[in-house]
């Protein structure tokens, strides 16, 4: 295990090519709090190193698209930070994770409920997703279908958590969703009409005004 005391960094943020002054700094000193929280969820640090490299390109990609300095957890007005990722970040309308499938079973897909969306990202905001939970004692739902953007990804088995006991899974890589591009993930469930405390472990990047905003609504 890394020692956590000081900034682990398997990328090397000095080789990394930042169009603002401050940007790397910023996320030089936020590596600690990256790994040590990561750690809680993902005790396999070259997992977590996966998950920071997401963030790092979220940076990279936020200094294009917002043409500001990322600011960390602290923006200030002027810069983007970056937040995790809430329920109301994808339209949910709960501030609790949770997701409801509808009155017919999807089983084997025969009818699909959506998770989340579809809708469009704001063109002020960037998302993240490393994972997903579930903290249902005995979860029903089955698979999981990823769509950001015009991509469909591979439907992803979420039955090992059962088998494992396992209340989370890591993506094999971060799904990052751009400024005004689609996101629309489905469920399949084993039973007729569930809701289970389910949702998406990720990262939220905005300006400052948007990560203090209790209600997304665009």
């Amino acid at each position: 295990m890394a020692n956590l005391m000081q900034p682990y960094d398997p990328i090397n943020l000095d080789q990394v090519k930042f169009a603002y002054n401050g940007s790397r700094d910023t996320l030089k000193e936020m590596l600690p709090y990256f790994y040590n929280d990561l750690e809680n969820i993902i005790p396999n640090v070259n997992v977590s190193a996966r998950v920071v490299a997401g963030i790092v390109k979220c940076v990279l990609l936020g200094e294009q698209k917002f043409t500001q300095k990322f600011g960390g957890w602290q923006p200030l007005s002027n810069e983007f930070g970056i937040a995790p990722l809430r329920p109301c970040h994808v339209h949910l309308p709960d501030n609790r994770w949770r997701w409801t499938s509808g009155a017919s079973t999807s089983l084997f897909w025969s009818a699909s409920d959506n998770f989340v969306g579809p809708f469009t990202v704001s063109n002020h905001a960037i998302i993240m997703i490393y994972g997903y939970f579930n903290l249902e004692p005995i979860p029903n739902t089955l698979e999981l279908y990823f769509q950001p953007g015009s991509d469909k990804l591979p439907i992803w088995s979420v039955v090992p958590m059962r088998l494992s006991k396992q209340r989370y899974i890591c993506l094999p890589k971060p799904i990052i969703i751009e400024p005004n591009s689609a996101i629309n993930i489905k469920a399949s469930c084993a039973v007729v009409s569930t809701v289970e405390e389910m949702g998406l472990l990720g990262f939220y990047f905005a300006g400052k005004s948007r990560l203090i905003t209790e209600q997304i609504t665009d």
